[in-house]
C-alpha cells in the first residue's frame, strides 16, 4: 500500500507542477515547440599554394576590334 500511496502524492505533485503556468513577461522570448535548423559553422577556405604576386594578373590585353563578347 505504501507504494500506491507514494505513487499518487508523486501524481499529486506532478499535476500541481503542470497546472503551475508562468506567464511570460512582455517582450520575453517564447519557447520555439518546432525544429530549427542548425546553426551556421562558419568554414575557411584556403589553397594549396598561394600564387605570386606576378601571377596575380587578370587583365589580359585584347584587341579594340575583337567583339567576343557581343
Amino acid at each position: 500500500m505504501a507504494d500506491h500511496e507514494r505513487l499518487q502524492d508523486e501524481q499529486q505533485h506532478r499535476h500541481a507542477q503542470e497546472k503551475t503556468v508562468v506567464s511570460p513577461k512582455p517582450g520575453e522570448w517564447l519557447d520555439n515547440p518546432l525544429p530549427v535548423p542548425k546553426r551556421h559553422v562558419k568554414k575557411e577556405m584556403d589553397y594549396g599554394f598561394e600564387p605570386a604576386p606576378e601571377q596575380m594578373f587578370f587583365d589580359i590585353p585584347i584587341s579594340d576590334e575583337d567583339d567576343f563578347d557581343l
